[in-house]
């Protein structure tokens, strides 16, 4: 998260907390941040569209007519963030969605689409033998599926009773994500879970000339026990 639980995209969305309305942005400072994500666990997937005034750091745009953005032809409307969504444009679909269009319009009513494919990334899961984490010893966790390729990354995400800590691998052909016994020590021994997360970034196909990002995100979920 960089990510916390379901961390989607951080660096797309970071934490301003004013807004800002498409009529009063110059179309060239439109900053475009789209998210393809599938959760394995729950077999959904959210198609999520972010706008930002100047660069990822930037207020969040609302889109105001003839400004608009649409998944797949459904226009999407500005909402409030469901817990660990990180995105005001979105769409749940249920079961695993390959293939997300999306349509920006901008206040000149000129379009900009971009393609996400989650073909493009390959999936993850978590061994079914992983059960526990012991604090005694390092955590090394292999998981299943391909090793990592250029421009991929692999987010652990494990909570406790009250604590949560994101721990990334991003090395080019690593298979495992290690976690020091140093660093599982904050956790309180009992009940826990994990996240395994892949990520991959692809530049935009369509931008405004500010930039902006096309993230894919395939994530699995499980209970597990923390233990001394």
């Amino acid at each position: 998260m960089k990510k916390v639980i379901y961390f989607l995209a951080i660096l797309l969305t970071a934490t301003a907390c004013e807004t800002e309305s498409s009529d009063d942005i110059n179309v060239s400072d439109v900053y475009q941040a789209y998210l393809l994500t599938y959760d394995k666990t729950n077999n959904n997937t959210y198609a999520c569209a972010q706008f930002r005034d100047g660069g990822s750091l930037g207020n969040d745009i609302v889109l105001n007519s003839p400004s608009k953005v649409s998944v797949n032809g459904d226009v999407l409307t500005h909402q409030n963030l469901p817990f660990g969504l990180y995105y005001h444009y979105y769409k749940e679909h249920s079961g695993e969605l390959q293939e997300a269009s999306f349509i920006f319009t901008d206040k000149f009513s000129k379009t900009y689409t971009n393609n996400a494919n989650l073909n493009l990334l390959s999936p993850i899961d978590i061994p079914s033998n992983f059960s526990t984490i012991s604090k005694s010893v390092d955590l090394v966790l292999t998981w299943v599926g391909e090793p990592l390729a250029a421009g991929e990354s692999v987010d652990l995400i494990i909570s406790g009773a009250e604590q949560t800590s994101d721990f990334t691998q991003a090395d080019e052909g690593a298979t495992s994500i290690t976690v020091s016994k140093s660093d599982l020590a904050a956790f309180q021994l009992g009940d826990g879970s994990i996240i395994l997360q892949r990520y991959r970034s692809d530049d935009l196909q369509a931008s405004t000339g500010k930039g902006g990002e096309i993230m894919l995100e395939y994530n699995v979920s499980k209970n597990c026990v923390i233990e001394e």
